[in-house]
């Protein structure tokens, strides 16, 4: 006798009953997050109310976020709440960012200890989970297509059949914890741009403290100077020291245009008027200067370009020594052409123990000494062109007649121009002195 055959036909209505199951504990966990985040800010309470919701349907007994410190070339455990707090752990394992890409696109992967490492990707998260402890789910952490970091939790041994609507549950946890970590990125940025911004500010100040004040007059000589910043702090730096019988010029160029810039500038300014206080000849100069700041502008990796000269308004001779500067540039009434004090020596904070070497050249009425830095000379148009001497030569000359503080701003206007919308990428510093006839 034959057994009768009795088919099982599933209504799809459990199935579409089980769905909405799924779907409900999905929103209700998503719910449950908002609500939880809703006036929280701060990461670590934001992750452990996100692990506290997901524990409410999935038992939890541990969570990680291990995030990526690509220096280093390994993942750390940033947080890691244990059912009570959460807490900072110094674990880390050696990663290969050839893996993000894999590990962006994985999904959620069940870790067991009895596992084989089939996979590099397998491999990397045995060794977190290692620490973590078995068995663990981890999800990535994406945001706009960029892997930010992992999501480890730990649960009990004993649960085996993990369903697709519970490796939901840790997919949502997972893109809430995402959110959380971006959300304190952005305010650990904001933070630090308010400090940076405190201490750029601190710095222009003491910065435009040192630049002179005043612009020395004297019937023999019409003078001018000022800077442009590129950033709200500068590298360059320009002063006036009145003596006896001579007008010392001075300008400098700090390679760079940061805080860092900033302040080697006052310690060259400091360290210079140090030694011009000892009355120093134009070859001693420099060369004390170098020994002073070489071991200081060696350490921080930088350098920098300066020239000083001096002015006899009766003589009208004019005496000075270059470090590496941009050679100032001459305009001589009675040549008709344009002059250019190459003569100079190594830039100050290469080498110790460098001689530099003086020279003087004759003015007479009328010629006109522009000392500059590179930035008006390299300063670019749309189509990449540099402003140049040629052109900087040719404002020169169309503006002869002017005084030298309106020479002074013709030639930025000249070279704003120029650049048409395009912003400095260097500091502007120029200073312009018109020898006068005294009759």
């Amino acid at each position: 006798m034959e057994t009768e055959r009795t088919e099982v036909i599933e209504d799809p209505g459990i199935e579409i009953l089980d769905e909405l199951a799924r779907a409900y504990e999905e929103i209700h966990l998503l719910h449950g997050l908002a609500g939880s985040m809703e006036d929280e800010l701060e990461h670590r309470m934001v992750f452990a109310k996100i692990i506290a919701c997901l524990k409410e349907l999935l038992p939890v007994e541990s969570a990680e976020i291990w995030v990526p410190n690509p220096q280093a070339g390994e993942y750390r455990c940033a947080l890691r709440w244990d059912g009570m707090q959460v807490t900072s752990r110094i674990e880390a394992v050696e990663y290969s960012p050839s893996l993000e890409k894999q590990l962006q696109k994985m999904g959620v992967r069940v870790l067991r200890g009895n596992q084989f490492a089939a996979d590099a990707v397998n491999t990397f998260l045995l060794q977190i989970v290692n620490l973590s402890g078995f068995p663990s789910l981890v999800a990535p952490l994406c945001s706009k297509a960029k892997l930010v970091g992992l999501l480890a939790v730990k649960i009990p041994g004993s649960v085996e059949n993990l369903t697709h609507s519970r490796l939901r549950l840790v997919e949502a946890a997972a893109r809430q914890t995402c959110v959380s970590l971006q959300i304190d990125l952005l305010i650990r940025e904001l933070r630090a741009s308010e400090r940076l911004k405190k201490e750029i500010e601190i710095a222009r100040q003491i910065q435009h403290g040192l630049l002179p004040e005043k612009i020395p007059k004297n019937p023999l000589y019409d003078l001018h100077a000022g800077c442009v910043t590129a950033a709200r702090v500068g590298g360059d730096y320009y002063d006036f020291i009145e003596q006896e019988e001579r007008l010392g010029l001075l300008i400098a160029d700090v390679a760079g245009h940061s805080i860092a810039s900033a302040l080697i500038a006052m310690s060259f300014r400091t360290t210079i008027r140090f030694f011009l206080a000892r009355n120093p000849d134009h070859t001693e100069l420099f060369r004390w200067v170098n020994d002073a700041l070489n071991e200081e502008l060696s350490k921080s990796g930088t350098f920098l370009s300066a020239f000083y000269g001096t002015f006899n308004p009766t003589t009208r001779l004019f005496r000075y020594v270059n470090a590496g500067h941009n050679p100032p540039i001459v305009w001589s009434t009675s040549a008709q052409r344009f002059l250019h004090l190459e003569e100079s020596g190594l830039l100050i904070g290469i080498l110790p123990d460098q001689e530099y070497p003086a020279a003087e050249v004759q003015l007479a009425p009328g010629d006109v000494l522009l000392m500059y830095t590179d930035g008006i000379v390299e300063a670019e148009n749309q189509r990449g062109e540099f402003f140049g001497l040629e052109r900087l030569e040719a404002a020169i000359r169309k503006n002869l007649r002017k005084s030298a503080r309106e020479m002074y701003h013709y030639l930025l206007k000249e070279m704003y121009l120029f650049q048409d919308e395009q912003f400095n990428k260097d500091d502007v510093t120029l200073l312009a002195l018109k020898v006068l006839d005294a009759t």
